[in-house]
């Protein structure tokens, strides 16, 4: 067996992907500052985990608290400041395209494997734009969120939001269609085989 009491890394570099995620996610960390207490293996105990690292984008991020590995659990609290929205949108349930930055306060706890999160705090985003890629279609300046409860991905409930000078374009297409929202709502999956169609009756001949 081994066991380590104190083991730390400094500035160092990660890619993380996730291929789950359809086009995978890829965020990048640097300048990591990663501290870990009490590790053994086999792993069949909790990890005193302490993280502090900036992104690519010019965010950071500081979490801590205890991990299991061979649980696949974690019990962090994390808080993040300046975050690229853009970084998350490959795990948001839309087509069109996001930019802002995110700081928040939240204590995460569940399993990465199935994926199974509880997370509560604060969370707010500075200059949220909302586009199809080519235009802006929706603009908030601030969004204020307290008293999060989620149970990531089934539910997500918010106490009180706040949302500070919100502008949108909405259109409406000749076939009554609303671009603004065809792009909020998930595409249909990809690969799922239609119903079989009825054989076609058979014609009386003359």
């Amino acid at each position: 067996d081994l066991r380590v009491r104190r083991a730390g890394i400094e500035d160092g570099t990660f890619v993380l992907i996730d291929a789950t995620e359809r086009p995978p996610a890829r965020p990048e960390i640097r300048e990591a500052r990663l501290g870990v207490r009490n590790f053994t293996w086999p792993a069949r105990e909790a990890v005193d985990v302490r993280l502090r690292t900036n992104t690519a984008t010019g965010g950071s991020v500081d979490a801590g608290g205890q991990a299991r590995l061979d649980r696949q659990t974690v019990d962090l609290k994390i808080t993040a400041k300046q975050l690229d929205l853009a970084t998350l949108q490959t795990f948001l349930p839309s087509r069109g395209t996001l930019a802002g930055k995110v700081d928040s306060d939240l204590h995460v706890k569940g399993t990465l494997s199935p994926l199974s999160v509880a997370a509560t705090g604060s969370v707010a985003v500075d200059d949220t734009i909302f586009g199809d890629g080519q235009r802006m279609l929706a603009y908030i300046k601030r969004v204020d969120m307290t008293g999060i409860d989620a149970d990531w991905p089934r539910r997500a409930t918010v106490q009180r939001m706040a949302i500070d000078k919100p502008w949108a374009l909405v259109e409406r297409e000749a076939d009554g269609r609303l671009p603004l929202l065809d792009l909020l709502f998930p595409p249909a999956a990809v690969g799922t085989a239609a119903p079989p169609q009825p054989p076609p009756s058979p014609r009386a001949r003359a």
